[in-house]
């Protein structure tokens, strides 16, 4: 396998956008794609919407095989490989969608081609407009991708698919390992479970003998109706400080070396600095923009100045209130009219149901051990991930022989 590739524009051998809703669309629900919805491969949300409450943008239709990309800062890196979408989903016309020719291209292939670094950053490097910096679609038709041997784009694609399945995988046991802190949470502090099942006379269900023996046995009234005897009524600002975040002096759209802080924004990371603002565990949410997003933060961070930045009071309160923010439905105390707005003020007067520290140091240590896992597979992840992007470029340009890169996937997987 050689490095002597044609290369060939992606309109050459992809249409473009090729379809779009019009009068005969059948379906009057869709789900939704928005640029936010999409990282890096990972479709994070969807939307259901009625196609007469949907934006204006909600324009783009897709099948299974096509690559969506960003064409609004690009190099953010809003793209995604489409498999086992449902037929109604539709995507925002701030994604170009790419769908190849199959008599020159490998689907899987097209998909890696065009999220190379390479491609990316040559992409970010041709966006014009400042408030709303992005690239047309001739752009991205015009630009140069590799074009080996169709079984040879085969090959690489199940190599660099192999680290992608792994990373899923990986997703996947996190997702299970929040819903596992996420139940307790709700057993204990919502429905009372443990107090419950001692006030019957009976053992606490998948509860061992010290943990039950934290729980009362009994309810007293309380201003939020009847709670465990020896817990308090207290509100947020009790049991947290609050503080907006604020605006870098330095912003890159793409990490690097030197700029390898994100800055996060009420929807997640949205940039990157030299620095962080804090470097302790904290909790963040949208004050602007998008709002009821609760961000985990253990590693050092900025948070941008359209954030709320939360700091518990006590260590063992970082997830009890985590979970009770994320239960709580921030989004709903909007208060803005021309876009969402929330206060400090907003959350710190919301009730909540507080235990015991001794109870509250129990769930602390359950959901660290559960935490520890998922931070040990996002470091795996971030591994599998400089592994991918170190041989992606190579692979495509037919700078590494297949054999070779299979060697170094074998080591990992």
């Amino acid at each position: 396998m050689g490095g002597n590739y044609k290369t060939v524009g992606v309109a050459e051998v992809a249409e473009i956008n090729p379809d779009s809703i019009s009068n005969g669309y059948p379906h009057r629900v869709i789900e939704y794609i928005d640029i936010s919805s999409v990282d890096r491969g990972n479709l994070l949300t969807t939307k259901l919407l009625s196609l007469d409450e949907a934006p204006s943008r909600a324009k783009r239709l897709i099948r299974d095989g096509d690559t969506i990309i960003s064409t609004v800062r690009p190099g953010r890196r809003a793209y995604l490989f489409v498999d086992g979408l449902s037929k109604n989903t539709v995507v925002s016309t701030g994604f170009a969608v790419l769908r190849p020719n199959p008599e020159y291209l490998d689907e899987r292939f097209l998909y890696y081609a065009v999220t190379s670094n390479r491609f990316i950053d040559n992409l970010s490097k041709q966006v014009t407009g400042s408030a709303y910096p992005a690239v047309s679609a001739t752009v991205i038709g015009s630009s140069k991708i590799p074009l080996p041997p169709q079984s040879e784009q085969r090959q690489i694609a199940d190599i660099l698919g192999s680290l992608d399945d792994r990373m899923g995988i990986n997703r996947s046991m996190n997702e299970t390992l929040e819903q596992m802190a996420q139940t307790i949470f709700q057993s204990w502090f919502i429905d009372f479970d443990p107090v419950k099942a001692k006030a019957e006379g009976r053992k606490p269900y998948g509860m061992d003998a010290h943990t039950a023996a934290l729980f009362p046995d009994e309810f007293v009234e309380s201003d939020l109706g009847l709670i465990p005897n020896g817990w308090s009524v207290q509100k947020i600002k009790d049991v947290a400080k609050l503080r907006n975040g604020k605006r870098p002096n330095v912003k890159e759209d793409i990490g690097s070396p030197t700029h390898n802080i994100p800055i996060y924004g009420g929807a997640g990371p949205m940039a990157y600095t030299d620095k962080p603002l804090y470097e302790a565990d904290v909790l963040i949410t949208g004050r602007v923009g998008t709002l009821g997003q609760i961000h985990r933060i253990s590693t050092p961070v900025w948070p941008s100045d359209n954030t709320i930045v939360l700091f518990p009071v006590k260590p063992e309160l970082f997830d009890f209130i985590r979970l009770q923010l994320e239960r709580l439905s921030l989004a709903a105390l909007n208060r803005g009219s021309t876009q969402p707005l929330l206060t400090q003020k907003d959350i710190k007067e919301q009730a909540l149901v507080v235990p015991p520290s001794f109870i509250l140091s129990r769930f602390d240590q359950l959901c660290r051990s559960l935490f520890n896992l998922i931070e040990n597979n996002n470091s795996q992840n971030q591994t599998l991930n400089d592994i991918r992007d170190a041989l992606l470029p190579r692979l495509v340009l037919g700078e590494i022989r297949v054999p070779d890169a299979h060697g170094v996937t074998k080591e990992v997987l």
